[in-house]
């Protein structure tokens, strides 16, 4: 970007001095060149993009309103997490990676979803350099913005290609856990999963720890499926210690009835253990998984699990779900 400069001569001496407001500081976000830098995750920064310059545009959907960067190079082979934990304006968030050919116009990741973009569960390389850039549309340009920048562990686990994500965005301090967190938060409690042909489904899925008042919590995943006919099982491998649990509930209730744990079974870390599901044919049921310890990593613990569920339903005619308090059974995991 051009700057202003003045040259003032004087005999045997040239001064040259730009004026004040027109250089900026060397790291301000506007370009690649100035990029935030990602020194520690979870990383959290509140910006506005408005009084900022249109330096990038990616996507279906045109971007073309400012945008801000920010430059993170991992110490370890990873999966980045990208989310907003807050936004006033359709948002658009994408990745560079310039040194393994993901530059303009071809990003390694890109996010255009209207109210949620997130970036989930992109690899990248120890030493390499990403860009993540945050940038706002043609119709609604620019407004305030916290965007979140995390990483998984994963423990050395390879997901399945074929494996369906989970979609949680990343955690980060007061993180309100309302993605199939459980019932009485906002959002939908529970996350519907439908088997295919052969009652199977690949998931590939994260959980962790986050901060809450100041108080460490955890990251709680709540499935339903339904019974297909052939004995039901979840064979889970996790990066972490983890909990899985089969609940029970008032079908006519539902939420708004008494939830309690029929079954549970602690995971060892990168260990595949298969997890048995009572249920018949037609039947809901409620699978849930949460990290084992109660304390963890607050600041910035967030992994990889694999789940493999055998012998459920296409989920077709999915009954709706109610809203109600949820404390009595996140009680049971603190």
């Amino acid at each position: 970007m051009w700057r202003a400069l003045f040259i003032l001569s004087v005999p045997g001496l040239i001064l040259g001095f730009a004026p004040l407001g027109l250089c900026r500081d060397t790291e301000d976000g506007e370009t690649m060149e100035t990029a935030w830098v990602v020194d520690h995750v979870p990383f959290v920064h509140s910006e506005t993009s408005c009084g900022h310059i249109d330096d990038y545009t990616e996507g279906s959907t045109p971007t073309g309103g400012p945008d801000l960067v920010y430059r993170y190079t991992p110490s370890t082979d990873t999966e980045l997490m990208v989310g907003l934990a807050a936004s006033d304006f359709a948002t658009s968030l994408y990745v560079y990676h310039l040194d393994g050919g993901y530059g303009f116009g071809s990003p390694l990741a890109i996010s255009q979803h209207p109210s949620e973009p997130r970036l989930y569960r992109v690899a990248v390389e120890a030493g390499e350099t990403y860009h993540v850039v945050v940038d706002g549309s043609a119709g609604d340009p620019c407004g305030d913005y916290t965007v979140v920048i995390s990483q998984m562990d994963t423990g050395g686990l390879v997901c399945p290609a074929e494996a369906m994500p989970e979609w949680e965005g990343p955690l980060y301090p007061d993180y309100v856990d309302d993605w199939n967190g459980g019932c009485g938060l906002p959002g939908d409690p529970l996350m519907y999963l439908s088997g295919d042909q052969y009652g199977c489904l690949i998931l590939g899925s994260s959980s962790g720890y986050y901060t809450s008042g100041g108080d460490p919590s955890r990251d709680e995943d709540l499935y339903s499926v339904f019974g297909y006919g052939a004995p039901m099982s979840v064979e889970i491998t996790p990066a972490h210690d983890t909990i899985i649990s089969q609940l029970t509930f008032d079908p006519a209730l539902r939420c708004a009835g008494e939830v309690s744990t029929l079954a549970s079974l602690q995971v060892e870390a990168g260990v595949s253990t298969r997890f048995d599901l009572t249920g018949e044919h037609g039947v809901e049921v409620w699978v849930m998984v949460t990290p084992a310890e109660t304390g963890g990593d607050p600041e910035a613990l967030e992994y990889l699990y694999i789940a493999e569920f055998r012998g459920i339903d296409n989920g077709t005619g999915l009954p709706a779900v109610l809203s109600t308090h949820w404390s009595t059974i996140k009680e049971l995991f603190r």
